[in-house]
């Protein structure tokens, strides 16, 4: 599903666009760019939930207290992402809770139709 090779190749392809192209075709480019980029949002949460999930698990086999377990995931997830650790943490905030708390708009996020911050928003109004 998640490959680094392919991901990585689609990242050195759109680095260099087709700019001859005409006018309709750019807009329809811009659109589904953009929902790729909504799409990839919704895989970097799925990834970061599964890492806070991941680490939790390892920290609970060493006997660390279930109230000191996830320390540190968000600076790491925050760091991959390139962000502050504050981000970092909502980050991982909005991973864990749209699949189980807003499974809808955990669905429209990962089809693309809805952004991350657009996410953010909903879980933070509702």
């Amino acid at each position: 599903m998640f490959d680094l090779g392919v991901v990585r190749q689609v990242r050195e392809v759109l680095a260099s666009p087709d700019r001859d192209l005409p006018d309709a075709e750019r807009i329809d480019l811009i659109r589904a760019l953009e929902e790729l980029k909504c799409a990839a949002e919704a895989a970097q949460a799925t990834l970061t939930a599964d890492f806070d999930s991941s680490q939790r698990a390892h920290q609970a086999a060493r006997g660390i207290p279930k109230e000191r377990q996830g320390v540190g995931v968000a600076a790491q997830v925050a760091l991959a992402r390139r962000e502050s650790p504050h981000k970092g943490q909502r980050h991982v905030g909005l991973a864990r809770i749209l699949p189980t708390e807003l499974p809808r708009t955990h669905a429209a996020f990962v089809a693309g139709r809805i952004s991350e911050w657009r996410a953010t928003l909903i879980a933070r109004e509702t």
